[in-house]
C-alpha cells in the first residue's frame, strides 16, 4: 500500500515538471514602422552658420511708390527683374548699391554698412552729389537701409535724406520707398522685355528719384 502511495506521488511530481505554465497576456511585439520623411522644398535664401546666401537665378523686384517727404506727391511704384548669382546675401546687396559698378549720375558714395543677422538688414550709407549748377554747393545725401528675409522672400525698406545748400539756405528732403524680392526661376536664355542688368538694377533699387517711364 505504501509503494503504490510512493508511486502516485512520483508520477505527480513528473506530471507537474512537465506542464508549462498558464500562458500571460503580453503586448505584441511593436512592428517596424518606417520613420516619416518631411522634405522642405528649396529655399531661395539659406542660412548656414550664421550666415544667409541666396540662391542664384531671375530675381522680381518690385518697388512701391517713393513718397517725396518734405515736398508732397509721390512717385509710383514699379516692377523689374535681374539675374543674381550664388552667393551670400551681404555681397548681393552690395552689388545692387552700386559698390561693385559706376554709380548712377557721377554720385560718390561711400562703402555701405551691413548688418545682417537674425532675418534682419541694417544698415547705411553716405554719398556726395557734385554739383553741376553754378553757386550750389556739393550735395549730401543719406541712405538709410532696413529690411528682413525669409526662405522665400526679401524685403528691404529705403529711407533718403538729401541736404542741398543754395545761397546760403538749406534746403532739405527726402524719399522713402520699398522693395520687395522673389525668385522666379533660373535665369532665361533670352532677355526679358523687363529684365535689368547688374548696371541698371542699380538705379532702380537705390535712386531715389527713378520714374517708371525710365524702366
Amino acid at each position: 500500500m505504501a509503494g503504490r502511495m510512493a508511486i502516485a506521488v512520483l508520477a505527480g511530481l513528473t506530471l507537474s515538471a512537465q506542464t508549462p505554465p498558464p500562458a500571460q497576456d503580453t503586448p505584441p511585439p511593436p512592428q517596424d514602422t518606417p520613420p516619416i520623411v518631411v522634405i522642405a522644398p528649396d529655399a531661395d535664401i539659406v542660412v548656414t552658420g550664421g550666415r544667409p546666401a541666396i540662391r542664384g537665378g531671375l530675381w522680381q523686384f518690385t518697388r512701391s511708390a517713393t513718397l517725396l517727404l518734405g515736398q508732397g506727391g509721390s512717385i509710383r511704384g514699379f516692377r523689374f527683374t535681374t539675374c543674381l548669382a550664388d552667393g551670400a546675401l551681404e555681397e548681393a546687396l552690395r552689388g545692387l548699391a552700386g559698390e561693385r559698378s559706376a554709380m548712377p549720375r557721377g554720385r560718390i558714395c561711400g562703402r555701405m554698412r551691413l548688418t545682417i543677422r537674425d532675418a534682419r538688414i541694417a544698415g547705411g550709407r553716405t554719398c556726395i552729389n557734385p554739383s553741376t549748377e553754378i553757386g550750389q554747393a556739393p550735395r549730401n545725401s543719406r541712405m538709410d537701409v532696413s529690411g528682413g528675409y525669409d526662405a522665400r522672400r526679401l524685403t528691404l525698406n529705403f529711407r533718403s535724406e538729401d541736404e542741398a545748400r543754395l545761397e546760403g539756405l538749406d534746403r532739405p528732403t527726402g524719399q522713402r520707398w520699398r522693395a520687395e524680392a522673389v525668385r522666379i526661376g533660373d535665369c532665361p536664355a533670352a532677355r526679358r522685355r523687363d529684365q535689368r542688368t547688374a548696371e541698371e538694377a542699380v538705379s532702380r533699387l537705390f535712386e531715389a528719384m527713378v520714374t517708371p517711364d525710365a524702366d
